[in-house]
């Protein structure tokens, strides 16, 4: 009988130089093991952030049945009873009621007026070729790293001089005005990933 020639099968072949299995995969990470510590990272970032948010809330609460003497004398203990009466004094004398309709007031046209302003100025940034249109864009986009607080006191009096203090007005404007270069960054990034057909079809 002659002698099998057959090529030894890949089990018997001797690992080559450099294949990760050779050494067991040891020295390296799998993509598994990564995405899971991130992950992990990430679940501790936001847990954290929640105690940051929740506390103060929570706080605020249980500080809102005390008396001023337990507010601060022991700000961080449980009140000693529940004063349901806080509420109603805060609603009568401390007018808390009108300052809701007026914080209700002015959030509601800051944002109606900073999404109608901000979102044809985008379109137009975003979908239209013009002379200066780059130039406008990165103006309203260099807003968002003007500091808020160099401009309280110019503001202070560019609004006394239009005559808009302690008005709705004079608060909406200002709103307005610093959200509309986020607004504009956010949307002409969103409009530009539109495809034409949406618009031909509008």
């Amino acid at each position: 009988m002659t002698q099998s020639t057959l090529p030894p099968t890949p089990a018997a072949l001797p690992p080559k130089t450099g294949d990760p299995g050779a050494s067991g995969g040891r020295g390296r990470k799998s993509p598994h093991s990564e995405a899971r510590l991130f992950a992990g990272l990430g679940h501790i970032a936001l847990a954290v952030w929640a105690v940051i948010v929740i506390v103060p809330i929570l706080w605020t609460f249980l500080a809102a049945f005390k008396n001023t003497t337990e507010i601060f004398s022991s700000p961080w203990t449980l009140p000693a009873e529940l004063r349901w009466e806080n509420f109603s004094r805060a609603w009568t004398t401390a007018h808390v009621g009108r300052y809701f309709i007026n914080s209700v007031i002015v959030v509601g046209c800051s944002t109606f007026g900073t999404m109608l302003l901000g979102s044809m100025a985008a379109y137009v940034l975003a979908r239209y070729k013009f002379w200066g249109n780059r130039a406008i864009y990165y103006l309203f986009v260099s807003g968002l790293a003007f500091p808020v607080f160099l401009a309280l006191v110019p503001l202070f009096f560019v609004v006394k001089n239009l005559g808009l203090l302690d008005t709705h007005t004079g608060v909406v404007l200002v709103y307005i005005a610093y959200s509309l270069p986020f607004t504009i960054f956010f949307l002409a990034a969103f409009f530009k990933t539109l495809p034409s057909s949406v618009a031909e079809a509008g």
